[in-house]
């Protein structure tokens, strides 16, 4: 933190007109280590800031999380740090009404990825435009990301430039000045078999499971971004997953069925023994006896592990007792 950046918290805890919190979720990355250090400047400069560290969970790791939907993963400084602060104290351009009442109508959580980088004079701006949208609707999820702090995230993203914004990991994206009112309208009236893992994830963790599969029932549409849920390495996020396809097995029963060959393939795919089991669990709600030859094979296989034999058994209970139903 620079002369010029103490001068810039100084003048915006003279003007604050309230305590502003923030949490810090932290990781083992070097990154978490400059983002710490930056915390700590940013509470000795400004009293009414209160950090607080959480396990990461579901959040971007590391990560400092403003409000429930506000994530940056950014060590503020120069122009960056503007529309930080702006985002500390809760402000941003307001958005015209249609806007608003376009937000109003969104189907599932819409979760915008921006890249900035330092120096950058366009950044400021599209970070303001997406924290007018979140600050305006809960559903509205946020991440700041500098993508030079983050270089293997801005590969992943093949950013070429920025800012570069992105909608559901990478469904749609934009470069360059961006229009709240467009970003409003995309997340909207996207198609929700497009949702992303982290849309679907933020449904699930906001109790909206039967929401969920009631989507993909009205879609006619087993969303592909699913199987990341239910394979998720946390335990929470594959509850949430478990709990939409029970819904979704009630709903549209053939479309639960159809999506056991992709459930079969992500468990071959997956090696860890916990989500191995929860994902022989939602074979077992498909209610598909042609499944049950490959089920009993893992359930005798030595080689796998009692955990997993175990549930391949439960697994096959329950589509047994499926077919006595029918």
């Amino acid at each position: 933190m620079n002369a010029t950046d103490r001068e810039t918290i100084l003048a915006w805890t003279q003007a604050a007109t309230r305590e502003a919190r923030l949490v810090f979720h932290p990781s083992d990355a070097p990154q978490a280590r400059e983002m710490q250090k930056f915390l700590d400047e940013l509470s000795g400069l400004a009293p009414e800031v209160t950090v607080k560290r959480e396990d990461p969970g579901m959040a971007p790791a590391p990560s400092i999380r403003l409000g429930n939907n506000l994530y940056f993963q950014t060590v503020p400084s120069g122009l960056e740090l503007a529309p930080f602060l702006a985002a500390l104290s809760g402000e941003a351009p307001a958005l015209p009404g249609p806007v608003a009442k376009k937000l109003a109508t969104l189907p599932a959580p819409a979760w915008f990825t921006v890249f900035v980088m330092p120096g950058c004079p366009h950044c400021p701006r599209a970070v303001l435009a997406l924290l007018s949208l979140a600050l305006e609707s809960p559903r509205v999820r946020v991440t700041v990301v500098d993508g030079l702090l983050f270089p293997e995230k801005a590969a992943a993203f093949s950013v070429k430039s920025a800012p570069t914004v992105f909608l559901d990991g990478g469904g749609f994206s934009w470069t360059g000045a961006v229009d709240p009112g467009e970003l409003a309208a995309v997340a909207a009236d996207r198609d929700p078999a497009l949702l992303g893992p982290d849309s679907l994830k933020a449904m699930t963790g906001e109790g909206e499971a039967e929401k969920l599969a009631r989507l993909m029932a009205d879609a006619g549409k087993f969303f592909p971004a699913f199987l990341d849920i239910a394979a998720h390495p946390l335990w929470s996020v594959r509850l949430g997953a478990m709990a939409a396809f029970e819904h979704l097995a009630a709903l549209a029963p053939d479309l639960a069925a159809a999506a056991g060959d992709l459930l079969w393939e992500r468990f071959l795919a997956t090696d860890d023994t916990q989500a191995q089991g929860d994902l022989l669990y939602l074979l077992g709600q498909t209610g598909r006896a042609d499944l049950i030859p490959r089920l009993e094979q893992i359930r005798d296989l030595s080689s796998r592990s009692a955990e997993v034999r175990e549930a391949a058994a439960d697994a096959l209970e329950e589509l047994a007792a499926a077919r006595t139903l029918h």
